[in-house]
């Protein structure tokens, strides 16, 4: 019984919505990168070393060469962006993006 009880609490807290920071303040909040926002159709050779997880979404960071990503911008555009290490993923409730690092400029 004590199992049980352990994992239903276990279950609610990791449903709950977290405290963190909104994929859009997350966004704002970097500097020195290039942002495209988009909603994310396809991801292929998704390599992460690091997942942070946001109020309304995740973001990643990609740890290998090789990550393409498609996104669609409204009905008629889309991209598909091959990522660098170190460029991230943000899935947000309503948007996401793709972060980059812009050659030359200092990142933080």
């Amino acid at each position: 019984m004590n199992k049980l009880l352990a994992i239903g609490a276990l279950v609610l807290v990791s449903s709950l919505p977290s405290c963190a920071t909104s994929s859009g303040s997350f966004v704002q909040e970097q500097t020195g990168v290039a942002v495209i926002r988009g909603r994310i159709t396809e991801i292929e050779n998704l390599s992460t070393g690091k997942i942070e997880r946001l109020g309304d979404g995740l973001a990643i960071t990609i740890s290998h060469p090789g990550c393409k990503v498609s996104m669609q911008f409204d009905e008629l555009q889309s991209k598909v962006m091959e990522l660098e290490p170190g460029a991230m993923v943000i899935y947000g409730s309503e948007t996401d993006y793709v972060i980059h690092a812009v050659p030359g400029k200092p990142t933080r």
